[in-house]
């Protein structure tokens, strides 16, 4: 979770595609369990993305998250915490007009739930609300189960409040190293194009004099680690003694192009990553990439052999799209491999022992595998 805590996330992806590639078997109940304990926070950052990070870690967002002038218009008490149906009662708002009202606040940075599930909810339902059901229109419970589930129900809704921060010349100056720190605990080496997506107050310009400091103190080397970066490149000791000593690995992992590790997106000379776009997924044998998924596993770009001995775990990220427990697929249609029709593909062998295979035309059709 720690990596979270700076990148703005797209809720959509986050447990259908970004935690599960990091935790195994990813289950719901674990974010629920991390929120109910209270040390997990989620806080709107506009765009219709979140950061999550733990309330201890809540000062070194002062500059993306706290109260907005206008959101006490849509909680009346800004030390306090309200269900939707004592908001419904107390505003006299519509349930559409209130959900669309604090969603608009969430956005701001101003309003948070004490739950994950409001943010699961609103994320499948677009983050509105259908007007409520008349007695015309109903057309019996399930129209009502069907309404009821659409409107943010979950949990208690909360004004978020400004993180109380030392303003002073040296109370700055500890926030920024620990920014910096926390950025070295997630990628290990620093670098201005790598930060292009962080929030403000972890971008480059907001830290490069801070990696200077720590540079002076010991905390930071400065080198050319890396090919194809400009500019100068930062690594942390803990990083940089992994990176003297490093060897190569065969462990197989794979990641959303939209992850906050990836690199997707990221212009450097001379090197091409896949898209940073949904339905794009990528997968790692050490530090190279051995397969490219783009659009739900409608075309894949494998980099090793059909008979490579690690095939079973490389198709891993096929299996997760079908047995994910958030927005599972019901099949994944592959139209090509490697630029060619999926159906005559040297690769279609490989699929047998992990999925349920059909021909449709030249496409390879894949099912959950029966027990």
């Amino acid at each position: 979770m720690d990596q979270l805590l700076n990148c703005p996330l797209d809720p959509s992806i986050l447990e259908s595609d970004i935690l599960p590639a990091r935790l195994d078997n990813y289950r719901k109940h674990m974010m629920d369990e991390a929120m109910q304990e209270g040390t997990l926070v989620w806080v709107g950052t506009g765009q219709k993305k979140i950061i999550l990070f733990h309330r201890s870690d809540a000062d070194l967002l002062a500059d993306n998250v706290g109260q907005d002038e206008t959101d006490e218009c849509v909680l009346p008490d800004p030390l306090g915490k309200y269900d939707f149906g004592t908001l419904l009662k107390m505003t006299d708002r519509s349930a559409s007009g209130l959900t669309e009202d604090l969603w608009k606040a969430v956005w701001r940075g101003g309003v948070s739930n004490d739950t994950f599930d409001a943010v699961r909810k609103g994320a499948l339902l677009g983050y509105k609300a259908p007007p409520a059901p008349t007695p015309r229109r109903t057309v019996g419970r399930r129209n009502f189960r069907n309404w009821k589930a659409a409107v943010p129900f979950s949990g208690n809704w909360y004004i978020v409040q400004r993180p109380e921060t030392d303003d002073s010349p040296i109370g700055l100056d500890d926030i920024l190293r620990e920014r910096v720190r926390h950025l070295f605990t997630c990628y290990g080496i620093l670098f201005r194009e790598l930060l292009r997506n962080e929030l403000v107050g972890f971008r480059w310009r907001d830290i490069f004099r801070t990696l200077r400091l720590l540079e002076l103190s010991g905390e930071a080397y400065t080198g050319y680690f890396f090919d194809g970066i400009q500019g100068p490149q930062f690594m942390s000791p803990t990083a940089f003694r992994k990176f003297a000593q490093s060897t190569e690995s065969k462990e197989i992992y794979w990641m959303h192009s939209q992850d906050p590790a990836s690199l997707c997106g990221i212009s450097l000379p001379g090197v091409k990553f896949a898209p940073r776009v949904r339905g794009t997924h990528l997968v790692f044998r050490g530090e190279k990439i051995i397969l490219i998924s783009k659009r739900l596993g409608k075309a894949l770009d494998f980099r090793i052999s059909p008979r490579d001995s690690q095939m079973d775990e490389v198709l891993e990220v096929l299996a997760n799209l079908l047995t994910r427990e958030v927005n599972p697929a019901v099949r994944i249609t592959i139209e090509q491999i490697n630029n060619e029709p999926a159906e005559s593909s040297p690769y279609c062998k490989c699929f047998i022992t992990r999925f349920e295979i059909h021909k449709n035309g030249s496409d390879l059709v894949l099912y959950r595998k029966r027990l």
